[in-house]
């Protein structure tokens, strides 16, 4: 009873410390804004989430691709954060900071289950909390499938080892329902099962004639018997359906948005390079977590004599954990769950025109934690006298990586942070200098905006997004003629994509083509029905024309999907107005003025229609660039 109590003891200090070294290190990420890159999409400007959980949100959230991605539980999380914060953003990067807590204290719990071994777990445990490379999954808010699907995925190991201890139908649906509902959060949860495996192997140790769920159905044949690797991987059976369902899901939503790159755009001997190196490259920042980014630009000059070198590396370290696998099963295991988990992500099927991903490795990186803090566990063994040097290391690394982090959060703090810092450590990135070139094009600093977009555009001529918005720049100036080049060389990239029809549509209003800039505005909305800027300048451009009924029909839909929007209720009340329907009009501009208190347009158009004097027009109020609003 005293060696119990001592070691329950020991898992509630261990327990406590993990939990006030995180908190030190994302301490900060409550004061932090939203940034634009995704937020924008996932919460900001999503139509969908704005109302916070409702049943068509509910609803929303299950049957969508948007994004480019099936992960409804995320979806989710993100309409409770805005029931409960609204778009305070700090609220929103608490929500990541509790979830990533809860990881770090459930993957402790879980491996020392499963183990027994406390100290290894813990240390494990803290490597995963405080690691750099992991601040990017915690600090973006956008990120928020990171950690979500990793709290099932460690959820679903637990419930596994529980199954494990007595195989019942219960135990094993309780496997099932929290990988579906890691499936649910993000779809790199597809390796689990695999996973699985391998801790079946270690630390489980299921060998020889594992007991199943399945024994009384078919796993009790004599074809079976004796044959355990393949008992096991029968159990998995019914996971993999769930994976393969996954699997045609993520396929559908990634081709419906146009994010998986064809073979035709990048050789397979150049994704398979990309791949070699990108494992490397995952190492090293494990080891040595420097000159951490956003984004790292697809790397077309790979020396075939590096890619070789970190090739003939992963295979002697691949030989040397098979070696070792009867008396280092965890180093096996370890390298076995690195490998493997990141295939998904590794960019042999390439997704975006990222390499790598510092987000990619929220639940790779542990199997190289177990191997290392087991590793080191047999070393003291060995030779107990290092013990104490090995608990002065493990502390002096816990400093360093806290310290490295903490740095690493207040990158995350803004925009501007966020891609200054990206552009001082990977200067030729133009995904960075377009992004920053956003953030400038917001604040009215159109030069700077302008700039930066032409930038990204030298060093990456296919890349649609800064000839959109350097047509925007354009458009802001009144040069009709720069516009139209920037739109039709963007037309020539993707002529489906829902900005650039948004910004051609402005452009054409702006050349006083009212029908063709209809047309182009139609054209977003059949991409994007949800499309809130494509109402509202439909419901504009359509009072200008006299058409009343659908200018209100437009604009009711625009304000159904930001209600919240001072402009929309402003633009509606004068259309109300010109409609004769007085009353509704100013209730429309007492509710614009509330959300936009001393706006001088606002109050000026209550007074007008009090006093009925005409007022100020919504074609004169209006003929200006959607993308300033």
């Amino acid at each position: 009873m005293r060696i119990r109590n001592r070691l329950d003891q020991e898992a509630v200090i261990l327990s406590l410390i993990l939990v006030a070294v995180t908190l030190v290190v994302y301490w900060p990420v409550q004061t932090f804004d939203f940034v634009n890159f995704d937020d924008p999409i996932y919460i900001t400007r999503n139509p969908a989430i704005h109302n916070g959980v409702t049943w068509d949100g509910i609803l929303w959230s299950l049957s969508t691709f948007y994004a480019a991605n099936w992960h409804p539980l995320t979806w989710l999380s993100h309409m409770v954060d805005v029931s409960i914060y609204q778009f305070r953003a700090g609220g929103h990067h608490w929500t990541n900071l509790q979830i990533h807590l809860l990881n770090t204290l459930l993957l402790f719990f879980v491996l020392r289950r499963m183990t027994g071994a406390s100290k290894c777990s813990a240390l494990v445990a803290m490597l995963f909390a405080i690691h750099p490379l992991h601040v990017e999954s915690v600090a973006w808010i956008s990120e928020r499938k990171d950690v979500l699907s990793g709290f099932f995925w460690i959820l679903t190991m637990g419930c596994y080892a529980y199954y494990v201890e007595c195989p019942t139908v219960f135990r094993y649906s309780l496997v099932i329902l929290f990988l579906a509902f890691g499936l649910m959060s993000k779809p790199m949860v597809v390796t689990l099962p695999i996973v699985l495996l391998l801790i079946d192997v270690w630390p489980l140790r299921r060998h020889g004639n594992p007991i199943t769920v399945f024994d009384p159905f078919f796993l009790r044949a004599r074809s079976f018997k004796g044959k355990w690797f393949i008992c096991l991987a029968v159990e998995k059976l019914p996971m993999m359906l769930l994976i393969l369902a996954s699997c045609v899901l993520t396929l559908i939503a990634q081709e419906k948005a146009g994010a998986v790159v064809s073979i035709e755009s990048i050789e397979l001997g150049d994704r398979v390079a990309n791949a070699i190196a990108s494992y490397g490259a995952y190492i090293q920042k494990m080891l040595w977590p420097n000159n951490l980014a956003i984004s790292y630009p697809f790397r077309e000059d790979l020396l075939s004599w590096k890619t070789g070198l970190i090739l003939v590396a992963l295979a002697g370290i691949s030989v040397g954990a098979i070696i070792r696998a009867d008396s280092s099963p965890f180093l096996l295991v370890g390298w076995l769950w690195f490998l493997g988990t990141l295939v998904p992500v590794i960019g042999i099927v390439q997704v975006g025109s990222q390499s790598m991903a510092d987000r990619y490795t929220y639940i790779p990186l542990i199997g190289l934690f177990i191997g290392i803090a087991w590793a080191g566990r047999a070393l003291t063994d060995l030779y107990p006298r290092v013990k104490s040097i090995a608990f002065l290391a493990i502390l002096i690394l816990g400093v360093i990586l806290a310290a490295l982090s903490r740095t690493q959060v207040e990158t995350w703090r803004n925009s501007v942070t966020l891609y200054e810092h990206v552009l001082r450590v990977v200067p030729d990135n133009p995904i960075a200098m377009n992004n920053l070139g956003v953030v400038y094009l917001d604040a009215g600093v159109n030069d700077k905006a302008a700039s930066l977009f032409r930038r990204a555009i030298n060093l990456a001529p296919q890349y649609q997004d800064p000839w959109i918005n350097l047509g925007v720049v354009a458009l802001r100036n009144e040069d009709l003629v720069e516009a139209r080049r920037c739109m039709i060389e963007a037309y020539k990239i993707n002529p489906q994509n829902v900005s650039l029809r948004l910004s051609m549509g402005v452009l054409l209003f702006k050349k006083k083509d009212l029908g063709a800039a209809e047309r182009e505005f139609h054209q977003v909305l059949a991409i994007d029905t949800h499309h809130e800027t494509a109402n509202h300048r439909l419901g504009i451009l359509l009072f200008i024309q006299g058409r009343l009924d659908e200018s209100e029909e437009f604009l009711q839909t625009a304000l159904r999907i930001s209600p919240m929007n001072a402009k929309i209720h402003n633009d509606l009340g004068l259309v109300l107005k010109e409609k004769g329907n007085i009353e509704e009009a100013i209730r429309m501009f007492r509710k614009a003025l509330e959300l936009d208190p001393g706006n001088p347009d606002i109050e000026r158009n209550i007074r007008s229609v009090r006093s009925d004097d005409g007022g100020k027009s919504l074609s004169n109020h209006k003929r200006e660039n959607p993308w300033t609003s």
